[in-house]
């Protein structure tokens, strides 16, 4: 059988160190190298229980390795990974990030203020700002985990109306009258709820947009922005380049 991490963990490597995101904890932890290769490792390779211990399935034996148990037992007992068997393994989808980036020097978020100064209709704005409440809600009342999804339920319910013909026009009038929503809201929006609003007005308007969470570590930091076609919307288009992506959705 194949371990695979539980359904609210994703992981990146950034550099030599794995980071977790656990949507529940609405937490992120950065592995030291060493356990993040032995993660790695046991997330690459069968394993086999026998007497309560578990081996490593190779072509020709089971190979029993203490390090291995004891994280395994850690890894489960804290819900980083799942005890419910794989028939195939995890790292073929892994987010296993180019060692070479480096991470974005700068990560102040602010959206464009030239997009106060465009006439939207009120009904728009309105929509924008209610949406904004319904994610602010949620991570308030019930966490990042209920957030994504929330999305992926929207992306269910929408899958049948989506296209890939994007009109930038469209594109337009979600960031603007979301901007303009932002500007007038309770108080200052961060870059997660200002993507995730804007996932959700795009899906509702028929437009297939990604959610995308980035990392980086020394210092760490994380930042949320959207990807339509795999274009970077209203902020730096080398982010994808410079961060680990540790989340994109819905897929």
């Amino acid at each position: 059988m194949y371990f695979h991490p539980s359904k609210h963990i994703y992981l990146s490597y950034f550099g030599e160190n794995l980071i977790i995101l656990d949507l529940r904890k609405n937490d992120y932890q950065v592995l030291d190298s060493h356990t993040s290769k032995n993660l790695y490792s046991i997330l690459e390779n069968s394993f086999v229980l026998r007497d309560n211990k578990y081996y490593i399935e190779t072509l020709k034996t089971y190979e029993y390795d203490a390090g291995y148990e004891a994280l395994i037992v850690s890894l489960i007992k804290g819900g980083i990974i799942s005890t419910e068997p794989k028939e195939y393994s995890f790292v073929s989808k892994f987010h296993n990030s180019d060692q070479r980036k480096k991470g974005a020097a700068s990560l102040i978020w602010a959206m464009n203020p030239h997009s106060l100064n465009s006439i939207i209709p009120f009904k728009q704005i309105l929509k924008a700002y209610i949406t904004l409440i319904k994610v602010d809600s949620i991570l308030k009342f019930f966490g990042f985990d209920h957030l994504i999804n929330f999305i992926k339920n929207k992306y269910r319910r929408r899958k049948i109306y989506l296209t890939n013909l994007t009109k930038e026009e469209d594109i337009k009038d979600i960031t603007f009258s979301l901007n303009k929503a932002c500007f007038y809201y309770l108080h200052r929006v961060k870059c997660l709820e200002w993507a995730a609003a804007f996932v959700l007005l795009s899906l509702e308007k028929g437009i297939n947009s990604k959610l995308v969470i980035g990392v980086q570590n020394n210092p760490f930091n994380a930042h949320a922005w959207v990807e339509i076609d795999g274009k970077v919307i209203e902020d730096l288009a080398a982010l994808p380049k410079q961060m680990a992506v540790i989340l994109r959705e819905p897929q």
